[in-house]
């Protein structure tokens, strides 16, 4: 049986000797390939798989996404795991893992949840550290509950609300009933699973709902 190989990227000389043992008990494998470059990653040996590559977060810079599709180009079978000594914020989080990345071995602060990174990094299944993995699910909601589902004239009136018009001037804009107007937002109130304006501003200045592209807000559905 041919061992995994395991490449580790972008850690320091100095870090190597504390990160190594890490990777090794992660990936369950007695062997680590370290490259400490960009320039050494993209000249690796591409003859043999790479079963994962786990490279460190410091290695990667603003430059995010170009780098990570640079490492991706290079293995594309390689199982991804980002490794970081420190706090990452959810907005590097979110993007790490639009750039694909299946695991991200950071913000762990218990022995369970070190275990189910373990877990899944050995069985190549997707990781993220608890804090992620409930800003994930918050999203998840907002979706199941509805958002997508909403006709032009649901959003455009919930664009509106936002913005702070009344219900009085959402009807105008919209050319229809007062009465119309309020069955309409009670619709995507019903769709969005808000039960008021408070938590109608809350989700939607949180998740972008304002944006809207039409210039004008007078849809027809």
């Amino acid at each position: 049986m041919v061992p995994k190989r395991v490449i580790l990227f972008g850690c320091s000389n100095m870090s190597e000797f504390m990160i190594v043992p890490l990777v090794k008990e992660v990936c369950g494998v007695r062997e680590v390939e370290v490259l400490h470059t960009m320039e050494e990653l993209l000249t690796a040996d591409t003859s043999q798989l790479v079963n994962v590559l786990m490279f460190s977060i410091m290695a990667i810079g603003f430059n995010m996404d170009n780098q990570l599709n640079r490492m991706k180009l290079q293995f594309p079978e390689a199982f991804v795991v980002c490794i970081s000594p420190h706090k990452l914020s959810d907005y590097i989080s979110m993007r790490l893992i639009k750039n694909g990345v299946d695991v991200i071995l950071a913000n762990i602060d218990c022995r369970t949840e070190f275990q189910r990174a373990t877990a899944a990094i050995q069985f190549r299944r997707r990781y993220y550290p608890p804090d992620l993995r409930r800003l994930l699910d918050e999203r998840v909601s907002v979706d199941g509950n509805g958002y997508r589902f909403l006709s032009r004239k649901e959003h455009a009136m919930l664009v509106m609300t936002l913005k702070g018009y009344t219900l009085k001037e959402i009807a105008r804009k919209l050319a229809v009933a007062e009465t119309t107007a309020c069955t309409t937002r009670k619709n995507a109130f019903r769709k969005m699973g808000v039960r008021s304006l408070v938590e109608l501003v809350k989700i939607g200045f949180q998740y972008n709902l304002h944006h809207y592209e039409e210039k004008d807000y007078a849809v027809k559905v």
